[in-house]
C-alpha cells in the first residue's frame, strides 16, 4: 500500500504510533529528540495532515500517581480525504478500563461557514470590482460627523459587495460551465472546422478559465494559514485540506461545566458561555479609583483634543497603517 498522499487517494491512517511529535505531547519533561525528528519527518515527507483530538491533549496514561499523560494515538489522512470529506472530527471518549483514551472517528461532508463579511483578495482580480466599491462610496449616505460617516459608507459599500459577489462566488460552477462550453465546441471540431468567429470564441474561453483558476488560487490561498508547504501553493488541494481544518480546530465540541458534567448540545454551549461572560463583566477590581485622580493620567491639555472629529488625515494614516492580509474586524473589513 502506498501511503504516500501525492497520489491524491482518500484514505486515513489511526492507531497507536507510540511515538510523539514535540515536547507538548507529554505533561512532565522528556521524550527522544531524535525520534520526534523522525516522527515529523516522516510526516511531512509523505504529507500528512494531522486530525486533532477534540478537546483532549493525552491519550495515554501509565496510570500511577501522579501520572504519566502522553499523546501516543493519532489520526493522520491525505488532502483528499478532507476534500472528501471536509469535517472530520476525532471524539475522545472517558478512560474506564485501559491505558488509552478510546475515540471515534466522526466522518461529515457539511462544513460550517461564518455569516461574517470578509475581503477575498480575488476579487481584485475582475475589473467591475474597483469601479463598483468607487461607485458606492460615492452613493452611501452622508453625515456630518467623520465617525458616522465613515462607518456608514464602510456598511453601505460591504451590502453592494455582498450583492455583488453572490454573482461571482462560485468559482467551481463558473469553471465547469466554461469547461462545458470548451467542450462542446471540442465536439463540434470533431465533426467539421469551426468557423473563425467560433475559433475566437474558443479563445476567449480558454482565457477566462485561466483567470478562473487564478483567482480560485488566490482564494484558497488567503483561506489556507499554513506557512511550511514545501509543495507550493499551485497545489489547490493541498490548500482546501488546510483551509477545511482551520474549521474544526476552531470548533467547541464540548464545555465542562464540573468535574462530571460535560455539555455538547449547541444550545447549552451558547448559554454557558453567555452566562460566564456576563458574571466576568459585572465584575471590577477597581473600586477605589475615584475622578478626581483622572488629572494624574491625563494632561488636562490634551482633554479638549479628545472631543475633536476625525480628521481625513488621521483615517487616511489608520488604513494605510493596516497590513494588507490583516484578520478582519468587526465589520468585516
Amino acid at each position: 500500500m502506498d501511503l504516500d498522499a501525492a497520489n491524491f487517494e482518500e484514505w486515513i491512517l489511526l492507531g497507536d504510533f507510540n511515538l510523539i511529535r514535540s515536547s507538548d505531547n507529554r505533561n512532565m519533561p522528556g521524550g527522544c529528540s531524535s525520534e520526534m525528528l523522525m516522527f515529523n519527518n516522516l510526516i511531512s515527507f509523505r504529507g500528512w495532515i494531522d486530525l486533532p483530538f477534540q478537546g483532549r491533549a493525552f491519550t495515554w496514561s501509565n496510570m500511577q500517581d501522579p501520572p504519566l499523560l502522553v499523546k501516543l494515538d493519532w489520526v493522520f489522512c491525505t488532502a483528499a480525504w478532507l476534500l472528501a470529506f471536509p469535517n472530520s472530527m476525532v471524539y475522545p471518549f472517558a478512560r474506564p478500563v485501559s491505558d488509552h483514551v478510546p475515540y471515534v472517528l466522526q466522518i461529515k461532508t457539511a462544513v460550517p461557514k461564518a455569516q461574517v463579511f470578509r475581503f477575498k483578495n480575488f476579487w481584485l482580480e475582475f475589473s467591475s470590482f474597483l469601479p463598483l466599491v468607487n461607485n458606492l462610496w460615492n452613493m452611501a449616505p452622508y453625515f456630518i460627523q467623520p465617525a458616522k460617516n465613515l462607518t456608514a459608507k464602510l456598511k453601505f459599500v460591504r451590502q453592494g459587495i455582498r450583492k455583488w459577489s453572490e454573482k461571482i462566488y462560485n468559482l467551481q460552477q463558473l469553471i465547469e460551465n466554461c469547461s462545458w462550453v470548451l467542450a462542446l465546441l471540442d465536439g463540434l471540431e470533431e465533426q467539421r472546422n469551426l468557423s473563425q468567429l467560433e475559433l475566437n470564441f474558443r479563445s476567449l474561453v480558454c482565457k477566462h478559465i485561466a483567470f478562473l483558476l487564478e483567482a480560485k488560487r488566490i482564494f484558497w490561498k488567503q483561506r489556507s494559514t499554513a506557512r511550511w508547504v514545501t509543495l507550493g501553493d499551485e497545489n489547490t488541494k493541498f490548500f482546501h485540506a488546510f483551509a477545511t481544518r482551520n474549521y474544526r480546530r476552531n470548533y467547541i465540541a464540548t464545555l465542562k461545566v464540573d468535574e462530571n458534567t460535560l455539555v455538547s448540545e449547541h444550545d447549552l454551549k451558547v448559554g454557558i458561555l453567555l452566562a460566564t461572560f456576563q458574571d466576568r463583566l459585572g465584575c471590577s477590581e477597581f473600586t477605589n479609583i475615584s475622578y478626581d485622580d483622572l488629572g494624574s493620567f491625563i494632561q488636562p491639555i490634551l482633554l479638549p483634543v479628545l472631543d475633536d472629529p476625525f480628521s481625513d488625515e488621521e483615517i487616511l494614516m489608520a488604513v494605510k497603517a493596516m497590513p494588507p492580509d490583516h484578520a478582519p474586524g468587526p465589520d468585516g473589513f
